[in-house]
């Protein structure tokens, strides 16, 4: 393993356990640019993980593959042919759509739908995540001192019982069947984005009094144990938590535009703007706008590696970038949510998440669904992941998953009830032709 790879990997790691993502990111695209698998040594694939691994990567780019004069609007509209096919699945149509509704996202390239899964349903998996993420990792919503837990912002939670029944979710399944123009899917396996509340108000004292809150707070220096302070106080304090941003990016390749996808996810507690919720930018899924993008970045307006640069550069070659144009990014705008709600976006549009700024928890499970014909690989990983509890070694949107404990959800793991649906979605059962 080239040296310089394995550095860029461990200040990736570095970057990413301090929750500055940009910077993880960036030294991880170094890393493996340099030949670097992207895993620690006791994560490494056996060679049947890594063969499936190759097929999963080369089906994203396959299926991009277009010809410019052959690329197209991402349109949600049906045609009459395309109706009739579906109307030929169970649950296929099941979802309404306004015309309000399409109208917005065939514009903007995202739609809120309001009230997609209920309240009870969506505070099962509240419980369910936060339940796993005490045993696993110790941490606790009502002790700051262990939010450290969430690292990034990313919960390491792929699988309880609450989130297989979102997944399988027959209203979920319509809306991709539709968007995508095909009833024959396999659902995607994606964690959870947990973020604790911005700061925490601790009330004055009279007497001293043990405060393991204040562990990080430079203002203060432990007396007598690095796990927290003795003190007293006369006036209430305030102390921050706030986690790095994701930037903004698109988890498409914006050069290979041949397969229509989209993303989605859902709001599992009310999420008002401040809150760290979703951010993108309305209209830049179009077409002319992607071209204008790539015009500009390959006649170097914007330099990956360096912004002040402005040598031509190359399109990128992964499925994740980051979207580098300053001036497109102060359109960016911060669409609320209310629990239940289910936003869903082409995966042309750059997105990101903000930075939350309010007292109050912003918690959001990710769920899409993708056309099985293109994606078998990752179907044939999706059912091995779903039956034997293990992570899934790579994520929906394409790049591999850090293997770092591996099989950390598979102690008292039960592979979840699946309806005919879900049997379909998760690869137990095949697609009828």
């Amino acid at each position: 393993m080239d040296s310089e790879a394995e550095r860029f990997f461990q200040e990736g790691k570095a970057a990413e356990r301090q929750g500055d993502m940009m910077r993880a990111v960036m030294m991880y695209k170094k890393a493996e640019r340099l030949g670097h698998d992207l895993l620690d040594a006791h994560e490494r694939l056996s060679a049947d993980e890594q063969e499936e691994s190759d097929a999963m990567a080369q089906e994203w780019v396959s299926a991009g593959v277009c010809a410019k004069e052959d690329e197209q609007e991402d349109t949600p509209y049906l045609t009459e042919d395309q109706r009739a096919t579906l109307e030929r699945y169970p649950h296929a149509l099941d979802y309404k759509f306004s015309e309000d509704e399409l109208k917005q996202l065939d514009r903007d390239g995202y739609v809120v739908l309001k009230g997609l899964i209920s309240p009870e349903v969506c505070e099962r998996l509240l419980s369910e995540c936060f339940e796993k993420l005490h045993r696993l990792y110790g941490l606790d919503k009502a002790k700051p001192e262990t939010w450290k837990a969430l690292g990034s912002g990313f919960s390491d939670v792929w699988h309880t019982p609450a989130y297989y029944a979102i997944r399988q979710d027959p209203r979920l399944y319509s809306v991709f069947a539709q968007l995508l123009k095909e009833p024959r899917l396999t659902l995607g396996l994606d964690r959870m984005s947990i973020k604790p509340p911005a700061y925490v108000d601790i009330p004055a004292l009279d007497t001293a009094e043990w405060n393991p809150v204040l562990e990080d707070d430079p203002d203060h220096a432990p007396s007598s144990s690095s796990e927290g302070v003795f003190e007293q106080r006369a006036e209430p304090r305030r102390v921050e938590y706030k986690l790095n941003e994701l930037p903004i990016h698109t988890d498409m390749n914006l050069w290979r535009l041949g397969e229509s996808m989209y993303q989605g996810g859902l709001a599992l507690q009310d999420c008002p703007k401040g809150n760290g919720g979703f951010v993108c930018l309305p209209g830049a899924h179009k077409l002319a706008s992607i071209m204008q993008y790539r015009e500009k970045f390959e006649a170097g307006h914007w330099h990956a590696s360096d912004p002040s640069k402005t040598k031509k550069q190359s399109p990128p070659s992964d499925v994740f970038n980051w979207y580098l144009d300053p001036e497109g990014a102060k359109n960016a705008i911060e669409v609320p949510m209310a629990q239940g709600d289910f936003v869903v976006w082409s995966s042309r549009l750059p997105h990101c998440n903000a930075l939350n700024q309010l007292p109050q928890w912003r918690v959001q499970c990710f769920v899409r669904h993708m056309p099985e014909h293109t994606h078998q690989a990752y179907r044939r990983m999706v059912e091995r992941s779903a039956r034997t509890g293990v992570k899934p070694n790579a994520y929906s949107t394409g790049g591999g998953v850090d293997m770092w404990n591996a099989g950390h959800e598979q102690a008292g793991y039960s592979p979840p009830d699946l309806s005919p649906l879900g049997r379909l979605l998760m690869g137990a059962d095949p697609w009828s032709t």
